[in-house]
């Protein structure tokens, strides 16, 4: 017998209880199948989880045909499918209805883009999804895909707006107003895109080579005043902290260099922040010149200025998230450092 009585308690016999502990670790196994994280789900879930972004050398993305990237012919939209798949369900779910595991950790509920009744946040023109695709929307942790081609994101996009019935028809005001912004149809050129760790090194390295330029000329400076070079003097008595004063002239070079005007201007602007002495409002228009051309002649003799400069991308977290943040001109020197 699988039970019997004891009194008016019945209770279960051994196989009874096997089999009842047998369909509770069952359904527990199926449980746990059914929610395990797929690879792609995992690779998705990896964009929340880390704080840095990955290392990408830029490239030049060559122009494109708008007409044909804005229209959703059959073969697009499998490949907006696909990448759907890849890189979105972790947070919209399987079927766009914003059901994915790993929109519990962010800030809003993902779009649910069934919903015809919800107003999206940047629109759901085609432009307006390019936008969000392009650069995310940090506020409701909407990670940006700038890291796929043009073509993907549009296929993307494309895939995206399918879901909503009522997605406005792709005009020729829309396709100007992506080119307009995004210069598409003539190439963009993509930034380097270094971790934050790397970029604060580099940083680092470009502000520590700046400040023995700057050590170097203080001795220069001061060796020429010795010798009673006039524009030596001036610059020595410009303030009472000669590595302060050459560094406020080396970071706004660029802007005096071929004008005098602008290199006075700076100067007087920065007798009460930089500590500059009020007396070179003094001066004469000849220790003026005196003045810029000896500073201009001796910047260059330890500053080396790349002809072309390259642009670098600063990642910076928010609230766990990696978003692309700041852009920045690198030298050519230190730029080899990340390539």
């Amino acid at each position: 017998m699988n039970s019997r009585r004891r009194g008016q308690v019945l209770i279960p016999g051994v196989g009874v209880i096997a089999i009842y502990f047998g369909i509770i670790v069952l359904c527990y196994g199926i449980l746990l199948y059914v929610n395990k994280p797929t690879v792609t789900m995992k690779k998705q879930l990896n964009r929340f989880a880390t704080a840095d972004l990955p290392e990408i050398r830029g490239k030049i993305q060559p122009g494109i045909n708008l007409v044909a990237a804005t229209t959703a012919t059959p073969e697009i939209l499998a490949k907006g499918k696909e990448l759907y798949q890849a890189n979105c369900t972790v947070c919209h779910g399987n079927d766009g209805k914003g059901d994915g595991p790993g929109g519990a950790a962010l800030p809003h509920k993902p779009r649910n883009f069934h919903n015809v009744d919800a107003k999206w946040t940047n629109g759901n023109s085609i432009d307006q999804v390019f936008k969000t695709m392009t650069e995310g929307i940090a506020a409701r942790g909407m990670l940006a895909y700038d890291y796929l081609s043009v073509e993907d994101r549009f296929a993307l996009v494309h895939h995206v707006r399918a879901y909503r019935q009522d997605s406005p028809k792709v005009t020729k005001e829309h396709i100007d107003a992506i080119d307009a912004q995004y210069n598409l149809s003539s190439g963009i050129k993509q930034p380097h895109q270094v971790s934050i760790k790397r970029a604060m090194e580099v940083l680092a390295a470009e502000s520590q080579k700046d400040s023995e330029s700057i050590k170097k000329l203080v001795t220069i400076v001061k060796d020429d005043a010795k010798n009673g070079i006039v524009g030596a003097k001036l610059v020595l008595g410009m303030g009472p902290n000669l590595y302060n004063t050459l560094n406020v002239l080396a970071k706004s070079q660029k802007k005096w260099a071929t004008n005098q005007g602008t290199f006075r201007s700076i100067l007087s602007n920065s007798i009460r922040v930089d500590g500059i002495n009020a007396s070179i409002n003094t001066w004469s228009n000849q220790s003026w010149s005196m003045a810029y051309s000896y500073v201009k002649t001796s910047l260059n003799k330890v500053t080396h200025n790349s002809k072309s400069e390259s642009l670098i991308r600063l990642g910076k977290t928010s609230k766990s998230q990696a978003v692309v943040n700041q852009t920045f001109k690198l030298s050519d020197g230190l730029l080899s450092q990340l390539q």
